[in-house]
């Protein structure tokens, strides 16, 4: 199933809940979705041919990506 819509769901969920209980909602930050399967092509030691390399799990950082802090 789709990632935001199920972060959707529940953040649904828990507004509601919180207004029953408290009278009050509850405010969500923006999302922060990154995919968390990367390939690249890469080439390495000067090698005369280059290749994918898939990274399953991994995820890419670049400087200005939310939610990533080096």
């Amino acid at each position: 199933a789709n990632r935001k819509l199920m972060m959707d769901r529940v953040c649904g969920l828990m507004a509601m809940i919180s207004e029953v209980e408290n009278k009050k909602g509850i405010h969500f930050e923006p999302m922060i979705n990154i995919a968390h399967n990367y390939a690249s092509m890469e080439n390495h030691f000067g090698a005369a041919a280059s290749c994918w390399r898939n990274l399953s799990g991994d995820i890419v950082w670049r400087k200005i990506q939310l939610g990533l802090n080096r």
